[in-house]
């Protein structure tokens, strides 16, 4: 029988709570060893969940709760070293910094003993888990039903993005000329579908005929799960295949709440508001000191300003700082690339850093844009992608964002290609919004921030 994967979200909360766990007992094991008997108030110490936080985020922002990246090989239980080093880092300056620290009760010996052991715990964890994914991922069948062109994008992605188990093709009848790319043909549908599949995936363009409709009606009964190509994108890749999307699936799907949610928008605009006001007296600091750099190194002006289309498609000024030659453009717009020439020795370590997008926080101010969104284009490119690449414009529903789901799961776009793949994580962030998802690409951008991971 093949087995069915377990969902890369079921798996996150699994590590998380094994995590928690081990923490909360290895913490009070040490505590018992050390002092002699078992810490006061096990379940209800607010100590103990400030220590829990502070690690558990930690453990995140090193990206240790993604299963497909992390927990195979020896990658992850070596990054777990190192984030428990930060993350006793990170207590003993809480501890130095407040009242009331959340180590004092415990004492130096505990936190570093139970650190010791929780970091051979993570590890460990990770690895078993890790094999025992891989050894489950040879078990998971998966059989495609579709025209030969979803098919063959379908396949480019799954070759850039490989996914667990293995596949069996089956496209619409050929007509002659045309060169075979699948395992076979709707023709072979009634033989194969009744062989243990994990899932059978749909990606048909047109109606298909009643007797491939019946054999899905019958696989379904007996208990096989079918996929239309966009569900098993969002459950696979979370993003939305705009290769695949017509009309009548944006008027009916699920989600798009952020659409017509006014409490939501103005809860997430009040949100923005706070956190720029917050953070703007820590940033001016370091734009001081950044403005000052770029004057050295190159000169005036500092601040680099620039039309790009926001909310409803409304040009607006956005504000960065300078990372770029002063003639860089003189030759007209371009794409920004890869180890791009033009790009100053500071301006590269301001872009890895994120440090020039620190004076978006007044666009945030003035409502030209929101903390979270898709990242605003330039007019010059926006009129060519709306005409090469489907749907477009739909980025365009809401406020523009400084990060997004876009920026943290997909590198610096320099193409057209790039443009495609970064809308289709863009439309799963509208369809699928939520303030949990912004907490999550909020720990996400800390991260690329923090490892240098920014264009």
């Amino acid at each position: 029988m093949a087995k069915t994967p377990l969902p890369v979200r079921t798996l996150k909360i699994f590590l998380l709570l094994l995590d928690a766990l081990g923490l909360w007992l290895i913490f009070n094991i040490v505590f018992g060893l050390r002092i002699g008997h078992p810490a006061p108030d096990l379940l209800l110490n607010f100590n103990m969940y400030v220590v829990m936080v502070v690690l558990l985020a930690t453990i995140y922002v090193f990206d240790l709760y993604n299963p497909q990246s992390q927990i195979a090989g020896l990658k992850a239980p070596g990054l777990f070293w190192i984030a428990m080093l930060v993350g006793g880092g990170l207590l003993a300056a809480l501890a130095y910094l407040m009242a009331t620290p959340a180590t004092m009760q415990y004492g130096r010996g505990v936190v570093a003993g139970a650190l010791v052991g929780f970091a051979v715990y993570g590890s460990l964890s990770r690895l078993f888990l890790g094999y025992w994914v891989r050894s489950r991922g040879q078990q998971v069948r998966w059989l495609v039903v579709g025209d030969t062109r979803y098919i063959q994008l379908f396949k480019n992605d799954i070759d850039k993005n490989p996914v667990e188990g293995q596949f069996t093709w089956l496209s619409r009848p050929q007509t002659s000329g045309e060169t075979p790319v699948t395992d076979g043909t709707w023709n072979d549908l009634a033989k194969k579908i009744r062989e243990p599949w994990t899932g059978i995936v749909v990606a048909c363009e047109e109606r298909v005929p009643d007797t491939l409709l019946s054999a899905f009606v019958d696989a379904r009964i007996r208990g096989t799960r079918l996929y239309d190509l966009a569900d098993f994108y969002q459950q696979i890749w979370n993003k939305v295949p705009v290769f695949y999307l017509d009309q009548l699936w944006l008027a009916l799907t699920q989600g798009f709440s952020l659409l017509h949610n006014q409490m939501g928008l103005r809860i997430k605009r009040l949100g923005d508001l706070m956190g720029a006001l917050i953070l703007l007296p820590i940033a001016l600091p370091v734009m001081a000191v950044a403005a000052l750099l770029i004057l050295i190194e190159s000169g005036l002006p500092v601040v680099f300003h620039q039309t790009r289309t926001g909310k409803d498609g409304r040009a607006f000024t956005l504000y960065k700082l300078r990372t770029m030659k002063k003639d860089a453009e003189k030759d007209g717009a371009q794409w920004a690339k890869k180890n791009d020439s033009r790009i100053t020795f500071f301006g590269r370590i301001f872009r890895k850093t994120r440090i020039d997008e620190l004076p978006q926080l007044f666009n945030v101010l003035k409502g030209e844009m929101s903390f979270i969104g898709p990242r605003p284009e330039r007019p010059e490119f926006n009129k060519d992608l709306e005409k090469q690449i489907p749907h477009y414009n739909l980025r365009h529903v809401v406020r523009p964002g400084i990060t997004g789901w876009a920026q943290v799961r997909y590198p610096y776009g320099a193409s057209v290609e790039d443009a495609r793949e970064k809308l289709q994580y863009d439309l799963y962030y509208i369809k699928n919004y939520s303030l949990l998802m912004d907490i999550a690409i909020i720990l996400k951008t800390t991260r690329l921030m923090l490892f240098g991971r920014g264009r």
